[in-house]
């Protein structure tokens, strides 16, 4: 960086400083040393900070505005230019092409994404931790309003959560599977509910078409306030609240392909909705699903373009390309269940209450 002029490295410099000024709820120290940080990693030579700088330059802008604006506009570029890796020539060229009213919300709301980032990194993890929090006592506006992924998943304990700026999603992840960016995620116990195999299923068999789900080993959700599964793109969700005895609340996740040629019989083309409704009693030749052991009370499905769930009949969509999926999230509330399904589709998710 010494190698370049000083209003190349000034121009930078002040870009980073009003992006660190700007967010709220970490310290400004650890929100410039972790912009610092990132860009002298991505900048390695004078080459590409000059670059960087001529990126970040209102010059010959005709709609660039008074001060505030220009620097609104220069904040939003870096921004932009580091969530999902963008390419720097489109997003500058998008960010010009704005009106100025209403650049300065938009570069508030990435500042404070970003602060996320930088606080689970370098600051106490405060902010990871209140996102975690939100997502636990109102799961409805968190899944709604932000992305939720969950990786690999096993035991129960010391699950991490955080956030990634780049990708703008919330991650759930064991701790060897958690980032080294992440070394403040939000700590926490939960239930996790494994994804099992349709003809994993005891007495199911590998017949495609015929057989038995009344065997389920299903998850017993004592013992922890919050529920987590991997995610599901084609797979069945299923849960039953015993009406008698322990009262138990059993769930399991279901998948409809063992990856080795086991594909359960489709309906309309679709293996998961063939899925769904074998679970739920619909297909002549295969019993019904139930948890082994439990008490009465009633089984319920939630899959792939079918369910049994009173108002959800229609489950979740059918998948339609890659950046597709599903995720349920269950939290106690008020010694209460509730599950929440967030459909996933590109930059949109939806949350839908199915419990």
């Amino acid at each position: 960086m010494a190698l370049m002029t000083k209003n190349i490295t000034e121009r930078f410099e002040d870009v980073i400083e009003d992006v660190a000024r700007r967010a709220t709820g970490v310290g400004y120290n650890a929100m410039k040393g972790w912009l610092n940080a990132y860009w002298a990693n991505t900048m390695a030579s004078p080459a590409s900070l000059k670059t960087a700088s001529e990126r970040l330059s209102m010059a010959n802008v005709s709609n660039s505005g008074d001060q505030a604006t220009r620097a609104n506009r220069r904040a939003l570029i870096l921004l932009l230019w580091m969530k999902h890796n963008a390419n720097p020539v489109m997003v500058r060229n998008q960010v010009i092409a704005l009106p100025g009213p209403g650049l300065a919300g938009q570069v508030a709301t990435l500042a404070q994404k970003l602060a996320i980032q930088a606080d689970q990194d370098r600051g106490t993890g405060a902010l990871i931790t209140g996102k975690f929090m939100e997502m636990k006592t109102n799961p409805g506006a968190f899944l709604g309003a932000n992305r939720l992924s969950c990786g690999s998943i096993g035991g129960g304990a010391n699950f991490r959560f955080f956030y990634e700026y780049s990708k703008d999603q919330f991650k759930i992840e064991p701790p060897a599977a958690t980032p080294a960016f992440a070394v403040r995620a939000h700590s926490f116990d939960a239930v996790p509910v494994p994804a099992v195999t349709w003809n994993a299923v005891p007495g199911r068999g590998a017949n495609p078409a015929n057989g038995s789900f009344a065997a389920i080993a299903g998850t017993d959700l004592a013992g922890q306030d919050v529920m987590i599964s991997t995610v599901f793109s084609g797979c069945s969700f299923c849960f039953k609240r015993e009406t008698v005895g322990a009262g138990r609340m059993l769930a399991a996740h279901i998948m409809p392909d063992d990856q080795n040629g086991g594909v359960v019989a489709p309906y309309n083309g679709q293996s998961g909705t063939g899925l769904a409704r074998q679970l739920g009693g619909q297909v002549a030749g295969v019993i019904g699903g139930n948890f082994t052991g439990s008490a009465a009370g009633n089984f319920r499905v939630y899959g792939c373009g079918w369910s049994n769930i009173p108002n959800h009949a229609a489950g979740y969509p059918v998948r339609t390309q890659l950046d597709q999926f599903m995720n349920v999230f269950g939290t106690r509330i008020a010694g209460a269940w509730q599950f929440w399904s967030q459909h996933v589709l590109n930059a949109t998710q939806t949350a839908h209450r199915i419990l």
